[in-house]
């Protein structure tokens, strides 16, 4: 009887031994078998080994590019935030220039002296009146746009305390300018009052100059009291008109 013999196939060298002939087909072929076996397991192992250091290598591309978008975000968050910061940081050294060029504006209409007497003080006082109305305007008008980009920046960037504050300073700044305002146009009304006023007093002095003028010629050209009863009432009616037309225009410049 033959006697059964257990193969290794990881061990060709014990198969040559056990078969007595190395020219065996079969033995043949299970070594070559073996060898090939073992090449593809190293080629299994070694293709493993590459897929789980691309695995490893593409985990740490994806996260170094995670980090780096997130990074970029970070970076523009903060760029967002300081032209913000920025910009609100404007707006209050525009409104604190404001507040101080108001209150400069204000001690000037307090220092104005009295209304003038005579034509030329009057007209220089309409005239530094204008300008100073003229500057008030301008000032009115920045405030309106600082009030605009504050209200524009609580619409983007929503409720903001230091934006709400700085809108309320705005618009109070915008009530006592517009009370400045009315402030000066009611003195540069009471200059053209007095200065219409000048006008129309020259403009009597000026008719009666004329009118004495008129009077000392009539008289000069008068000759001596007449001797009869009709020519003295003419001359005493003369004298009577020159006379109510002096108190008429005498009333007139006292009023």
């Amino acid at each position: 009887m033959f006697q059964r013999h257990s193969v290794d196939p990881n061990t060709p060298s014990e198969l040559l031994a056990q078969s007595g002939s190395t020219s065996t087909p079969v033995i043949k072929q299970l070594l070559t078998q073996s060898v090939r076996g073992k090449a593809v397991s190293h080629e299994f192992t070694d293709r493993v080994k590459r897929l789980q250091r691309d695995d490893v290598e593409s985990r740490d591309y994806q996260r170094d590019k995670t980090i780096e978008r997130r990074s970029l975000k970070i970076e523009q968050c903060c760029s967002s935030l300081e032209s913000r910061l920025q910009g609100v940081g404007e707006v209050q050294s525009h409104v604190r220039d404001v507040f101080s060029r108001i209150a400069d504006l204000d001690d000037e209409l307090d220092s104005l002296g009295p209304v003038g007497r005579d034509a030329d003080s009057l007209a220089s006082q309409a005239d530094a009146l204008k300008g100073y109305l003229s500057r008030l305007g301008d000032l009115r008008a920045e405030l309106e746009g600082h009030n605009t980009d504050c209200t524009t920046m609580l619409r983007r960037e929503g409720s903001s305390p230091d934006l709400l504050a700085l809108r309320r300073e705005t618009e109070a700044l915008s009530r006592q300018a517009c009370k400045l305002s009315e402030r000066g146009q009611g003195r540069l009304d009471q200059i053209d009052d007095a200065a219409e006023k000048v006008r129309e007093f020259y403009r009597l002095v000026a008719e009666l100059q004329g009118m004495l003028g008129s009077a000392e010629n009539g008289l000069n050209s008068q000759g001596m009291v007449g001797t009869e009863v009709e020519m003295i009432k003419q001359q005493l009616q003369e004298f009577k008109v020159g006379g109510t037309t002096s108190c008429w225009l005498s009333t007139r410049m006292n009023h």
